[in-house]
């Protein structure tokens, strides 16, 4: 009997975070790759195509998930990221945009 409760545990999924923008969705998950920490991404945008066409999850955000047994060395690692620096660095300056316009040559 403990063994199943302990195996199921192991594979349970919880949620470490949601992130909103790319910034801090690749900070993050870029975060738990290089520390093999598996995880799953979750979007709520319209079947992930606003992520394909618009390169964001933008206001939907991500849920990110974590196993049981890997959330609080997850946890750990997600403190260590500025959040407050990523959430500035969100928005493109205008300045950046790709207007469609050809490049000056």
């Amino acid at each position: 009997m403990f063994h199943k409760k302990k195996q199921e545990d192991e594979y349970e999924m919880i949620k470490l975070r949601t992130v909103y923008g790319i910034y801090q969705r690749e900070a993050l998950t870029g975060l738990l790759d290089e520390n093999h920490i598996p995880y799953i991404a979750q979007g709520y945008s319209i079947g992930g195509y606003l992520t394909i066409i618009a390169g964001t999850s933008g206001t939907f955000g991500t849920d990110i998930l974590v196993g049981r047994n890997t959330y609080e060395r997850a946890k750990e690692l997600m403190d260590s990221i500025n959040w407050d620096e990523l959430e500035e660095e969100s928005e493109l300056p205008e300045e950046e945009w790709n207007t469609g316009d050809s490049p000056e040559e």
